[in-house]
């Protein structure tokens, strides 16, 4: 190498050169390996100058002015800087070569490219997470709750009031067209005592725990030909999805055995001496699980009252005189059967939520969590039985934290519990197809309820994993299908169809009520609105016949179509679309016809929620929270799209709906008629009544009410 070379090299390599080379192509190479003539990686220290033995600085230099970085040493030196902190302060510290106004300009630069490189594949820059409502709290004497981030409260607070609307209608006759304000409110006094009574009646001869439990429970139980088409139900619908009690032969035939002896015998104690108390428990809470799809299907019993007392039973059994008795998997089997009931039966009284978190700390207590063959002493049978036991406890807790917006208190990182075989023979199975996909709605739990919400990537990712696996597992279902089971396999698919939807429309609900003032938010409101459709549609004559009786008599996810989560939802889009659009917009062009119809197809999707609610009333049922809401909301909606007075047509609708259901009620429990107008019995009338959340609120707080206000309401819970 000539003396002039390697004066140039040595120039280049130390940044001294007093004018740039002119080159037709730009320098990708680092400073030393272009002067060594070796071939360099292009890393942020590169390979070459990392097995150097003498100390090399590795410095990429641009050709353009102001010697500012191109974009692939910001690309490196991103993706280098975490594992290389020492090596990257070093290449920075050769830039302070050129001045400090370059060394700003250089410094400016890059941190523009790594902040595109960063949020570049993000739908919201900056954002990670939505702003989280204000808690709400209810304390009083007698009752203390919180709703956490996923409750449906939350959905309610965000509905618009009549006022966004029409700023004229502010101002009208308390009294025209009936709807005056004072009746309204006695209504809703009259409809919360109607309430209570019809619940306190269902809880009479609620058993004690200190008497016969055997002999009360054989005396409850129907004749065989009953208990054999409810138990049918049970296998046929329940058991596939959770697999609480083993042998289903084994049971069928005690069963059978135990109502001949009854028959044979006419003693009850001698009848069931052979069986123990826990085998009893599970066969009651098996026949009401059954009566919860068949209502009518035995005339010799009424189902639903024998439902009642035996959930009673076995819940004064587990927390009775022989509650240390019960810590056993045939314990924790009946636990399981017990909320099971609680969330599907009419009038259960009961905290599922907290029972829930008793269960799996039961479940855990007796080492169901862990790898069955890590313990010692335990057979491939009862392995398999205590990992199917496991899997029902998790699905059982996942679904009451969500139902009730509590954080949930178990995590993958807890259990390494594999997934139950398939029982049996059978190839493939639903409770096992479900538990892979418990990692995913655990984690959806945790993020919805906890106190650091998911970012909003994370949100649609999540919900795009939950879509995807929706589809896996409803087509799993179908495919399941046998001779003469297309009923059942079409409850399942539509049931696991609902849950995964439920998932999505809890997740992402936050920030469909961000999207009303934030636009960047339209794909979570999309997604949110469809989940919310899907589950609705469940509510039609498509839908399943016993997934309706399910909506009618459960509590929580078993809801469905009629919960008010979905509701909700469904409303909020409904006024999103119309505070966009505006009623006037109706049928001018194309486009405006178009939104009608997507306004009218949810208003459509209501009406049928509605219908089913009405029915639901009518066959018994004592809540009225949604359908006096979705009256009221039907009503606004109807009277901006044509222009009324949304307020009077609020008070109109929801004056003639609190008359339809106490109308309702009184026919479905004509007992009721002993009651006088204020809603109290007859003989109690010269009795002072309770003061009441009702007579606390003023006239002038009632005329400032809006729709989610009737939310509120404790009568119409």
């Amino acid at each position: 190498m000539s003396s002039s070379n390697a004066k140039r090299s040595a120039e280049r390599l130390h940044g001294r050169t007093d004018s740039p080379r002119k080159r037709r192509r730009p320098a990708t190479s680092c400073e030393a390996c272009r002067t060594r003539k070796v071939r360099c990686d292009q890393g942020l220290p590169c390979g070459p100058c990392k097995r150097s033995r003498s100390k090399v600085d590795c410095v990429y230099r641009s050709e353009e002015n102001n010697g500012s970085l191109n974009a692939r040493s910001a690309v490196s030196l991103e993706s280098d800087t975490e594992f290389h902190p020492n090596q990257a302060r070093v290449s920075t510290s050769v830039l302070t070569g050129d001045g400090a106004d370059n060394l700003a300009a250089r410094i400016d630069r890059l941190e523009r490219l790594l902040d595109r490189r960063e949020t570049g594949h993000q739908y919201v820059p900056k954002e990670p997470s939505p702003v989280r409502p204000r808690l709400l709290l209810r304390s009083t004497p007698d009752k203390t709750r919180l709703f956490g981030p996923g409750h449906w409260m939350y959905i309610a607070q965000a509905l618009p009031t009549e006022g966004m609307f029409d700023g004229n209608g502010a101002d009208f006759e308390l009294r025209g067209n009936g709807a005056a304000v004072p009746d309204i409110m006695k209504l809703f006094l009259r409809l919360r005592t109607m309430r209570k009574a019809v619940k306190a009646r269902s809880a009479q001869n609620e058993p004690s725990g200190a008497g016969d439990l055997r002999s009360d429970f054989l005396q409850s139980l129907p004749p065989w030909t009953g208990c054999e088409k409810l138990l049918n139900r049970y296998w046929d619908f329940f058991d596939p999805l959770y697999r609480i009690v083993q042998g289903q032969e084994s049971i069928w035939a005690e069963a059978k055995n135990l109502h001949i002896r009854l028959h044979e015998t006419h003693s009850a104690t001698g009848a069931a001496k052979d069986l123990p108390d826990s085998f009893l428990m599970k066969l009651g809470l098996m026949l009401a699980l059954g009566g919860a799809l068949s209502p009518n299907i035995c005339d010799e019993l009424h189902v639903e009252e024998a439902s009642q007392y035996w959930i009673r039973l076995a819940q004064s059994w587990l927390t009775g005189q022989r509650e240390k008795e019960t810590m056993s998997l045939e314990g924790l089997r009946v636990f399981c059967l017990l909320l099971l009931a609680k969330q599907t039966t009419r009038h259960a009284a009961g905290l599922t939520w907290i029972s829930a978190g008793s269960l799996v700390s039961a479940a855990m207590s007796m080492g169901l969590h862990r790898d069955p063959a890590k313990l010692q002493g335990i057979t491939p049978s009862e392995g398999e039985a205590r990992k199917r036991l496991w899997a029902a406890t998790l699905e059982l807790t996942v679904q009451a934290h969500l139902d009730t917006a509590t954080p949930i208190l178990v995590s993958t990182e807890d259990f390494d519990a594999p997934a139950p075989r398939p029982p049996g023979e059978a190839g493939e199975d639903l409770q096992s197809r479900l538990f892979e996909s418990l990692p995913l709605r655990l984690r959806v739990a945790r993020l919805v309820n906890g106190i650091k919400g998911p970012s909003y990537d994370e949100a649609i990712l999540l919900a795009n994993e939950l879509r995807a696996e929706a589809r896996d597992v409803v087509a799993f279902t179908q495919g399941l299908s046998k001779p003469r089971s297309n009923r059942r396999e079409s409850f399942h698919s539509c049931y696991v169809d609902m849950v995964f939807h439920r998932y999505i429309l809890m997740l992402l609900q936050p920030w469909m009520v961000k999207s009303r003032v934030d636009s960047r938010y339209y794909l979570a409101r999309k997604m949110c609105t469809e989940s919310a459709l899907v589950i609705a549609s469940y509510a039609t004559e498509h839908g399943s016949i016993e997934l309706q009786l399910l909506a009618e008599k459960g509590r929580g996810s078993f809801r469905g179509p009629i919960s008010l989560p979905v509701v909700l939802v469904l409303c909020l889009e409904t006024f999103l679309v119309l505070e966009e659009e505006g009623p006037t917009g109706r049928g001018v062009g194309g486009l405006d016809e178009l939104l009608a119809a997507s306004r009218a197809r949810v208003a459509s999707v209501l009406g049928n929620i509605m219908e089913l609610t009405r029915g639901h009333i009518r066959d018994g049922s004592v809540s009225l929270k949604s359908f006096n809401f979705m009256a009221s909301f039907l009503a606004q909606f109807r009277a901006i799209e044509e222009g009324r007075d949304p307020k009077r047509a609020v008070f109109n609708a929801l004056s003639e709906s609190l008359q339809e259901c106490a109308r309702l009620v009184q026919e479905a429990h004509p007992w009721l008629a002993g009651m006088d107008e204020n809603g109290h019995a007859e003989e109690n009338r010269q009795e002072e009544a309770a003061p009441s959340a009702v007579d606390s609120i003023s006239l002038d707080d009632f005329l400032n009410w809006d729709i989610a206000s009737i939310l509120n309401i404790p009568s119409l819970e």
